[in-house]
């Protein structure tokens, strides 16, 4: 049996996994629901989110191995690599399994690889913090970036303490999500697609200094491309106003 659930669904995979545990099933393979996906062979079942059975997944995992672990689970399954629902069915278990100590246990490969992505998606999301750049459009601020991972939903506390009661609007492309803010309210949509219209007057005006500021502040004799192109990868540089390598 296959349970299939929506594409970076956190409770719906939550959701399975409590199924295959209610069902003494530990051999059922989970798979996200992609435009491309067909399954292995055998009966599948598709599984919609759950938020009870999502809270007992997680309060399992909180109160066996503790909140640290419970987050490293969250961030892990944000990261794009393949196999998360077999690598992160056996991270639960393991922290049911052995509690506290989970973390801590480095032998274990699922344990490694599941760190690797954590830290992985926390670092992308860090990063994204300085990177991404507003603009003004006609309602308010519209943010546009292409990260490797799924780090949207982590972006969003900072942003709606940054911006108070504006309205504005963080658009992931590549994944055509993003989370819009209005009257202080925000909630997450699929499907966007946005076209750079409606541009407000003075943003231009502001670009330009913002580029005038960053050229002018430039040192050319301590210009390091390999380090820039590490801490500014090549495809950030197209939603950054100020275009580096441009001096």
């Amino acid at each position: 049996m296959t349970l299939v659930y929506p594409a970076d669904d956190f409770e719906a995979f939550l959701t399975a996994v409590l199924e295959t545990w209610l069902n003494r099933s530990p051999e059922w393979t989970i798979a996200a629901e992609t435009a491309d996906w067909f399954g292995p062979d055998g009966p599948r079942r598709f599984v919609s989110a759950d938020p009870a059975a999502a809270r007992r997944i997680a309060a399992g995992v909180v109160a066996h191995a503790g909140g640290e672990a419970w987050t490293v689970l969250g961030e892990a399954f944000r990261h794009r690599g393949g196999g998360k629902e077999g690598l992160l069915s056996a991270f639960i278990r393991l922290c049911i399994l052995h509690g506290p100590n989970t973390l801590l246990r480095l032998m274990d490969p699922e344990v490694r690889e599941i760190r690797h992505r954590a830290r992985a998606v926390r670092a992308e999301a860090h990063r994204f913090l300085g990177l991404l750049r507003f603009q003004a459009v006609d309602g308010g601020w519209y943010g546009r970036f292409e990260p490797e991972h799924d780090v949207l939903g982590m972006l969003v506390p900072s942003f709606l303490q940054r911006f108070h009661g504006d309205d504005w609007m963080l658009h992931d492309e590549g994944r055509r999500t993003a989370w819009i803010c209005r009257n202080g309210e925000g909630r997450p949509a699929a499907g966007v697609k946005m076209l750079m219209e409606g541009k407000e007057p003075q943003e231009s005006a502001v670009q330009e200094l913002w580029k005038r500021y960053f050229k002018v502040t430039a040192q050319p004799t301590r210009i390091n491309a390999s380090l820039q192109r590490n801490k500014l990868p090549l495809k950030t540089w197209k939603n950054l106003v100020e275009e580096p390598g441009r001096f």
